[in-house]
């Protein structure tokens, strides 16, 4: 029986929205705030790096994870340098910070976390400068990144809400696939399925790693 006010915007549509305690504010849209030009360097320097600090984590590789998260610091402070919008600016520093704490400490459940949040992030700017497609293929490799570290957690739903989210980014990047990983994916995600049904994480983490191998080149 309440209100909330809502404002939208012109190629924006609904902008911001709240009330009761709860915000819903638009950061970016596309094509909007598309931007002309290739993809700064900067902005592939944090994703793939965040990528090689996740894998380098797994392997226990410290002084590489540590190496990459300096590089991946330093392109941050290159690429902040300019204009960034303000709603996502804030968000990639603190989980920088946060990657680098956690590298430092050596703890390998928030470093892959952190390193997974960067990511994502790096990804909404990069939205501005390629097509849809290549950023969903991307984020399906970090939403499969995402099921290895809740299975390791024993979190079994929010494994079970990152197969839900990876199963509409299958959709969006299926048509992408060249014919032989097209027919790979889809039988793996049916054995995830079934590994989150059965409440087995060790193998929805092993299915999650052989759907990262499918589309890793694609990065």
């Amino acid at each position: 029986g309440k209100t909330e006010d809502k404002t939208f915007a012109p190629g924006y549509g609904e902008f911001y929205t709240a009330g009761g305690g709860d915000v819903e504010a638009l950061a970016l849209a596309v094509p909007t705030d598309a931007a002309a030009g290739p993809t700064p360097a900067e902005l592939d320097t944090l994703s793939s790096g965040a990528l090689d600090t996740f894998d380098a984590v797994r392997s226990g590789n410290w002084n590489a994870a540590s190496a990459t998260v300096e590089k991946m610091e330093g392109a941050w402070e290159t690429y902040r340098a300019g204009r960034v919008p303000k709603m996502i600016e804030p968000r990639i520093t603190d989980d920088l910070a946060a990657l680098a704490k956690a590298v430092d400490a050596r703890n390998a459940a928030q470093s892959q976390q952190a390193a997974i949040d960067a990511a994502q992030w790096s990804l909404d700017l990069q939205l501005r400068h390629r097509p849809p497609v290549e950023i969903d293929q991307a984020r399906f490799n970090l939403w499969a990144a995402q099921i290895m570290v809740d299975a390791a957690a024993g979190d079994a739903a929010a494994v079970n809400g990152d197969l839900f989210t990876l199963d509409y980014v299958r959709d969006r990047i299926l048509p992408s696939l060249d014919g032989a990983d097209f027919t790979r994916v889809n039988p793996i995600l049916e054995e995830l399925q079934t590994a989150v049904d059965d409440g087995d994480l060790a193998a929805a983490s092993d299915a999650a790693e052989r759907l990262r191998e499918i589309v890793r080149p694609l990065r």
